[in-house]
């Protein structure tokens, strides 16, 4: 199963604004069929941020960089 490999901003940064972008990196390629808004997740307080993803290519492959773009 693909873990994180590493993340921007790092996971439990403080003071990251909800409008920012969030990038992450999988050890490996991810399914971009299956992974969407009901399988990831950006929270706030424990209050969910609307937004999108986009998948792209990084160093492990295809489908190995999700971005996350809060609306």
């Amino acid at each position: 199963a693909p873990t994180v490999a590493q993340a921007n901003p790092v996971h439990g940064s403080g003071a990251v604004a909800t409008n920012s972008f969030i990038s992450v990196e999988f050890s490996e390629p991810i399914n971009g069929a299956t992974a969407d808004a009901t399988t990831l997740s950006v929270t706030t307080g424990g209050t969910s941020v609307a937004g999108r993803f986009t998948f792209a290519e990084g160093g492990r492959g295809k489908h190995s960089v999700v971005t996350f773009i809060p609306n």
